[in-house]
């Protein structure tokens, strides 16, 4: 059990370990093609099943510089760009989802994009 509790960074630095597919976990890439079928069941088809020649994932970024949108979780794939912000017994900061949404579409410039909250 990982006891991981109700802590926020815990959880982020744990799910960010486990959607890297170049992590140590022995998963390879399968946690993350299994998030990206869930994304792509949700109606979003443009996302790929998987990455095709690098993916990146980083904890605590700033995707455009702007530390006022500091993101959990950032993934940033040669065919797609992920931003998912983990909240627990937390709320949504001021239009903090449309901020996230702006920045995703910047970076990803013409990937598939989508912010998880």
């Amino acid at each position: 059990m990982a006891e991981l509790g109700r802590n926020e960074v815990r959880n982020t630095s744990v799910l960010s370990w486990i959607l890297n597919p170049h992590e140590s976990h022995g998963f390879g890439r399968k946690p993350l093609q299994g998030l990206l079928q869930a994304i792509r069941e949700g109606g979003r088809s443009d996302f790929p099943e998987d990455f095709i020649h690098y993916c990146e994932v980083q904890v605590e970024t700033t995707p455009c510089g702007n530390n006022i949108n500091r993101v959990d979780i950032e993934i940033n794939a040669d065919n797609f760009y992920l931003l998912i912000e983990v909240k627990i017994d937390a709320r949504e900061q001021d239009s903090q989802i449309s901020r996230y949404c702006f920045d995703a579409k910047n970076r990803a410039i013409s990937r598939p994009w989508g912010v998880i909250f």
